[in-house]
């Protein structure tokens, strides 16, 4: 058979007849004697020439019009071979849908950053043990097939497309003795990669091996079909697909279709609005963030993250005094975040964007994007103390939630506030709570531990991730480093109210502390000067004496109603 001949044995388009097509350039142009599912095309000694011929060679042999670049969206040969079936059959039956109003926001933000990571979740499950690949693989593709938001896409002008067929990606690379350095670069690379919008499904895997020191799983899905209740479903649909695969070799797979009723529809939308229009009017431009670096014209979302632990002191510290106050833990965590704020801008005014769920009763079971995000207007009164900026945040989150229908999309072009790129519109910050008190995952019995892992960009100018877990919390404060420094943002983290010296719960409800903040306040100022920023060189907002003492603070188990779907959502959802 010379080299350009097509394969005689095998059926024209069967998938035998594509895989030994494939596999004869494949050996041919790599030199290799034989071929395996999870031999890649890169890591066998392939580069972009070699790619971009053995396409051509493809074309030919399949007489079918192949991507140039279909070996970097597909350098495994056994995805490779599903491929280049799915190029053969045709375009799969496309379904095309309206987007959702967050969806909308989504999509407007990825046409102004484009093939950024910026709307990725990350997910990073360590296991003690070693995955079997192969039921992992079946149970991924029976988790695409069952849900049709994992087999939706987008596409320009602003569109949703639902696709019938939709192969997933689970990558395995062999990494037993890898460094950690080499480790830590390919998943950064791997939850980096952006996703083609307009190529479902918008969910990929990636398993590290490591023999004896346990293996490793990174989930990578982009936020427009999923959210943080979403990654429960995901989770408990994979377990169950991974125990059927090794019991039948093929997970039962129900179809669950996505909601046709894509859209909320308020009892009284302009109500809801005027309720916006008066809660946000007169807003400042922006918070007085103490970021370190000169603002650009137009912010990029280059991002880093600090995390620090939580001491248990300041958990039972805060739990004592969100049952004094009777707030939710996220009531709880936003009164830490507003003081910390506060004592770190110097203001009054002060917004916090938050996301809350949007799922309705028959939602309960559908992976997607159920989320609207909603700012949380904080105005603290001269000589309020932290118990007053309690209950106000009390009040504030619970009008929000009873108006949280209203798109943010809405407020921004009602509002009239979309019209710089210099930052983000409303709000600059933003506040998640994630309970992971009761969360569980054991794939065929091996129990993972899970942790959101960074992405290198930054969706607002300060993002602060709590997490509560069985043993204790974490916090991590994303940043624009366009804006901070790694310096200024670990030097702002340490400063936030977990930080205080230690007091009883009564006593700092009570107090002002005007201090606190006056120290807070000039610290930041040195270390701006220090760093050649001028402390008068930004435009300000109003701000006012020291407000509020900056408490120890902590979080309760569960969130509040809704407060929980950004990134992960894991309230109860996987109890034992």
């Amino acid at each position: 058979m010379s080299e350009n001949s097509a394969p005689q044995q095998a059926a024209p388009g069967s998938l035998a007849f594509i895989r030994e097509a494939l596999a004869q350039v494949w050996q041919a142009e790599l030199a290799v004697d034989e071929v395996d599912d999870e031999d890649n095309f890169f890591y066998q000694g392939g580069h972009s020439t070699l790619a971009v011929q053995v396409a051509l060679r493809l074309r030919q042999l399949l007489h079918t019009d192949v991507e140039l670049d279909i070996l970097y969206m597909y350098p495994e040969f056994g995805k490779l071979v599903v491929a280049l079936a799915e190029v053969l059959r045709g375009p799969a039956g496309i379904e095309q849908r309206e987007l959702t109003p967050a969806q909308e926001r989504i999509w407007f933000i990825e046409q102004l950053h484009p093939r950024t990571a910026v709307y990725h979740i990350s997910v990073l499950y360590r296991f003690d043990g070693n995955l079997d690949v192969t039921r992992l693989r079946q149970a991924f593709a029976g988790l695409v097939e069952r849900h049709e938001a994992l087999r939706c896409g987008f596409r320009k002008p602003g569109q949703a497309i639902v696709v019938s067929r939709a192969p997933v990606t689970v990558r395995h690379v062999d990494a037993v003795g890898a460094t950690e350095l080499t480790v830590s670069q390919m998943l950064d690379s791997e939850a980096r990669q952006p996703f083609d919008l307009d190529r479902p499904p918008l969910i990929r895997a990636l398993v590290v091996g490591r023999g004896e020191a346990g293996d490793l799983l990174l989930l990578t899905v982009h936020h427009l079909v999923c959210d943080g209740a979403s990654l429960d479903l995901i989770e408990a649909d994979l377990e169950r697909g991974y125990a059927e695969a090794a019991e039948s070799g093929r997970p039962h797979v129900p179809h669950v279709p996505v909601a046709q009723a894509v859209r909320q529809h308020l009892q009284d939308p302009d109500a809801a609005l005027e309720y916006w229009r008066t809660a946000l009017a007169g807003l400042p431009e922006e918070s007085s963030l103490p970021y370190d670096r000169p603002r650009p014209k137009v912010l990029g979302v280059t991002g880093s993250a600090h995390r620090a632990e939580i001491p248990a002191r300041v958990l039972t510290l805060l739990d004592g005094i969100a049952e004094q106050e009777r707030l939710s833990p996220f009531m709880a965590w936003a009164a830490a975040y507003l003081v910390g704020l506060a004592a770190a801008t110097g203001d009054r005014d002060l917004v916090v964007v938050a996301p809350v769920s949007s799922r309705g009763p028959g939602q309960a079971r559908e992976i997607g994007l159920f989320v609207n995000t909603v700012p949380l207007r904080f105005v603290l009164p001269p000589q309020a103390t932290a118990r007053t900026a309690a209950r106000l945040v009390r009040r504030v989150v619970t009008q929000a939630l009873a108006h949280c229908q209203t798109p943010m999309q809405t407020m921004i072009e009602q509002l009239g506030r979309g019209g710089s790129l210099s930052r983000m519109p409303l709000a600059q910050t933003t506040l998640t709570f994630v309970d992971e008190s009761g969360w569980s995952w054991r794939p065929g019995g091996l129990p993972a531990r899970r942790d959101l892992y960074p992405t290198g960009v930054a969706k607002y100018e300060l993002a602060w991730l709590v997490t509560r877990r069985k043993d204790g919390a974490s916090a991590v404060l994303e940043f624009n480093t366009e804006l901070f420094s790694p310096e200024a943002a670990s030097a702002l983290h340490a400063r936030m109210p977990w930080k205080a010296s230690g007091s009883k719960s009564t006593t700092w409800l009570n107090s002002e502390v005007a201090m606190t903040m006056v120290v807070i306040r000039c610290s930041w100022r040195k270390a701006r000067i220090r760093r050649g920023v001028s402390a008068t060189s930004r435009s300000t907002t109003t701000r006012v004496a020291p407000l509020v003492s900056a408490p120890q603070t902590s979080m309760r188990t569960a969130s509040n109603a809704g407060f929980d779907e950004y990134a992960t959502r894991s309230s109860g959802a996987k109890r034992r």
